[in-house]
């Protein structure tokens, strides 16, 4: 069932609409399903991005300029067929609220991965209105696509220019990134032999493809490139047996990529622990989502899981989790963000959604900008997008390479491979420990931390001719004994 405009919010005191700058739309559930939605508050983070992001806009913004709309549904699966008819109805409905409006209208979703497909194809569907702010928008935080730009599929005036009628934009990690660091990862801890096992259920639609294009990258030969060999490209699901999985693979296995959030990812890594090739880390995991992969969002994620299931086992010790944060930043793992429930990924959607809008009216002498599209600051010139303290996003106009991350791959603890290990005694510093980092733009792999195995000259088995160039990075070590990785100077 569809509940429509359950909650209409404006930020401080309410202004007239024909006053406001940005709407920003939400889609959202009224039940919660999932359970590591507990790791992050949405009105919390919402209200975050727009206080911050607006006081950085040089006076041009002020929080009460952005209206914030939740359209609800109480379905949460595909298995309920209403549930894109639902949402389908929710953006038509903004989309016609859109036509009459004088400010910017943003959808900021989905929140539910499943209803990603769907949706991409719907926006660039339909008329579009000469003037910018009459039309509907969206920017994507949790697809994994491999197109982060959408066009409107026609155009009013074909004078306009294609890359001025940009419709969707996603903020989320790109595959193309994704799968380059995966390979230079495997590449320099000289691991040839692959499986590849992705997550298949309700939150997770797009996996299998993201897989087949990893395999095809990582068995293409290259100039000056050895050809990886991967033996095995499956699903997983919470009904999988992956004791069964693992046992099918051909011959030796160095690394399991796992793509796929961390709740299935926990339930395979406990149901291998026993098997004697994690025992004594001779297979490692490699573990990534694609629709979050920030790192303080995937740490607080993993936190969460742990501390409500416990530890993992002896496989935890073979698990490296790949993430990512906004260039140039470094990793604080005494991070006040770790203390909080903000969602930064969501956090990054709405400030960019502000900061467009910012350099629109700034851009036009602060009046409604109705010769403006909504994503016309992409094309222009590189420009920074301030999320939260300590937080900056950058763009550039460069092709359609819009993003700039640095790739951090964690470890987990010895302590987490211990079963009695009680996990709310620990704090993040003793769960996590930070191995490896590429670095934008050199993109060269930098170990912070040696990982250490179980047995003393085991391990997966590493080829030297594989070694992608490694250079030493700059890791400090802070009076809490916190890592950090200071990515620029």
């Amino acid at each position: 069932m569809f509940v429509f405009i359950c909650w209409t919010w404006t930020l401080i005191s309410a202004k007239p609409p024909t006053e406001m700058k940005l709407e920003l739309f939400f889609q959202d559930r009224v039940h919660t399903y999932w359970s590591e939605e507990e790791s992050f508050n949405i009105s919390t983070t919402i209200d975050a991005a727009v206080r911050y992001a607006t006081s950085q806009t040089n006076g041009h913004m002020v929080p009460n300029d952005v209206n914030c709309t939740f359209g609800f549904t109480t379905g949460y699966s595909l298995s309920q067929s209403q549930n894109i008819d639902d949402i389908i109805s929710f953006l038509r409905h903004i989309r016609t609220q859109a036509n009459v409006s004088t400010a910017y209208s943003v959808f900021v979703g989905p929140s539910l991965g499943s209803l990603c497909p769907w949706i991409a194809d719907w926006m660039p569907l339909g008329l579009v209105s000469e003037e910018a702010q009459k039309n509907l928008y969206q920017i994507e935080y949790t697809c994994q696509n491999s197109l982060p730009i959408r066009y409107f599929a026609s155009l009013v005036s074909i004078s306009n220019p294609v890359r001025a009628g940009i419709v969707s934009f996603a903020v989320n990690l790109q595959s193309n990134t994704l799968i380059r660091t995966l390979n230079l990862f495997l590449r320099q801890q000289g691991w040839k032999n692959i499986a590849i096992l992705y997550e298949l259920s309700i939150w997770a639609l797009q996996y299998r493809e993201l897989a087949w294009s990893l395999k095809l990258y990582l068995t293409t030969t290259g100039v000056g490139r050895a050809q990886l060999n991967v033996i095995k490209v499956d699903s997983l699901k919470l009904d999988s047996d992956p004791r069964r999985i693992v046992g099918q693979f051909d011959g030796p296995c160095q690394a399991i990529i796992l793509l796929g959030g961390p709740k299935i990812s926990y339930y395979f890594i406990e149901m291998v622990s026993n098997m004697s090739r994690f025992e004594n880390c001779e297979t490692a995991i490699i573990q990534v989502d694609p629709s979050n992969a920030i790192a303080y969002d995937v740490l607080r994620r993993w936190r969460y899981i742990l501390s409500t299931k416990g530890a993992l086992g002896t496989a935890a010790q073979c698990t490296y989790l790949m993430t990512a944060l906004p260039a140039g930043q470094g990793f604080d793992i005494s991070s006040d963000i770790l203390k909080t429930k903000l969602q930064l990924s969501l956090a990054s959607a709405v400030a960019l959604a502000i900061r467009l809008t910012y350099f629109n009216y700034a851009a036009n002498g602060d009046v409604p900008p109705t010769n403006r599209r909504f994503f016309t600051p992409l094309k222009e010139k590189p420009f920074s997008v301030p999320v939260l303290p300590n937080v900056t996003y950058y763009f550039s106009n460069y092709d359609d390479s819009v993003e700039y991350y640095d790739l951090y791959f964690f470890t987990f603890t010895p302590a987490i491979a211990v079963k009695a290990t009680n996990i709310d005694e620990l704090d993040f510093e003793g769960i996590f420990e930070l191995n490896s980092v590429l670095l934008n733009p050199n993109w060269t792999v930098e170990t912070a931390f040696q990982n250490f195995w179980s047995t003393p000259g085991r391990g997966p088995a590493g080829e030297d001719c594989l070694l992608s160039p490694c250079l030493a990075g700059t890791v400090v070590s802070n009076a809490s004994n916190a890592l950090e990785v200071l990515a620029r100077v």
